[in-house]
């Protein structure tokens, strides 16, 4: 970002940058695989191909273990 703004002149100050991300929080891992199981693939489908938010891909769902395999 500071390239990309000497580029154009102006100046940016990191004390203002402000980042977002999505997380969930439980007591264990598996307990966030079970409070998110209903409903996250349609919710990363929604993201990757509605949205246009390629970040979200989970290629064939494979990699989003159910509670039953934790």
């Amino acid at each position: 970002m500071e390239e990309r703004a000497a580029h154009y002149g102006a100046v940016v100050d990191r004390a203002a940058w402000r980042l977002v991300g999505l997380m969930h929080i439980a007591e264990t891992k598996e307990q966030a695989y079970r409070d998110v199981e209903h409903g996250i693939e349609a919710w990363f489908d929604y993201f990757q191909h509605t949205a246009a938010f390629p970040q979200m891909s989970v290629g064939d769902g494979t990699t989003i273990p159910s509670s039953s395999t934790s």
